[in-house]
């Protein structure tokens, strides 16, 4: 059975956009950190596991950043039995990270 989890479902770059302030204040901390940034472009090229995750951006742990992630609605967690747990971008984000991150490319 697959369960995807969030403690804030409903919380995007999407609601913020619609003028809760809560919301963009969740999302604007979430991509104030280098490392949570390298975490989205990492997820944008599918699911990853925490292990995955960490051995990728080569730190120790990152359950923090994933949990500000998680807070701010940008990522979404799936848990599959026992397996380890999965992160993938939320819905929407990619098309707008990858917009973001196109408009600071130049």
């Amino acid at each position: 059975m697959i369960q995807s989890t969030s403690p804030d479902q409903g919380t995007s770059l999407a609601a913020a956009a619609r003028g809760n302030l809560d919301a963009m204040g969740l999302v604007f901390k979430a991509l104030s950190s280098p490392q949570r940034l390298r975490i989205l472009i990492l997820l944008r090229d599918g699911p990853r596991t925490e292990p995955e995750l960490c051995a990728a951006l080569d730190l120790g742990t990152i359950e923090a950043h994933l949990q500000t992630l998680l807070r701010a609605g940008l990522i979404v967690r799936h848990k599959h039995g026992v397996a380890p747990k999965n992160y993938t971008l939320a819905e929407g984000v990619t098309a707008q990270l990858t917009e973001l991150l196109e408009k600071f490319r130049a």
